[in-house]
């Protein structure tokens, strides 16, 4: 914003100026100047993407530790965090789930159900 408009504007927002007038003032004062108003700026499209949605399955994955191991990209988990706290939150958990399941279901040795051995110890 131009610091001559913004000084005008905070001298009628001191004195008690409604939005509306504050409006007129900088409409006002832009069409003395030659400028035409700024368009208002199109709404950003902040759907969530596939990898905004992988990047929060990592980072559940890896308990948090997805961004310091390099995997991840901190700033972009941030900004996808404060426009989807809910999806993130969710996503992190599915995350966090999945992973010991995954782990298990790998590792065959992890399967073996180990009261079966208990129960032959005591037969014994």
């Amino acid at each position: 914003m131009n610091p001559e408009l913004k000084a005008l504007l905070d001298r009628y927002a001191a004195a008690g100026a409604t939005d509306d007038e504050l409006r007129q003032v900088a409409s006002d004062w832009t069409a003395k100047q030659g400028a035409a108003p700024a368009a208002p700026a199109a709404p950003a499209d902040n759907s969530p993407t596939l990898r905004d949605v992988g990047r929060s399955l990592l980072q559940g994955a890896t308990f948090g530790f997805g961004d310091e191991l390099g995997m991840t990209d901190r700033a972009k988990e941030k900004q996808f965090a404060a426009a989807h706290p809910y999806y993130d939150f969710g996503l992190k958990m599915l995350g966090g789930a999945v992973a010991p399941a995954a782990a298990v279901f790998a590792a065959p040795e992890l399967q073996d159900d180990s009261r079966h051995a208990s129960v032959r110890r005591c037969r014994m």
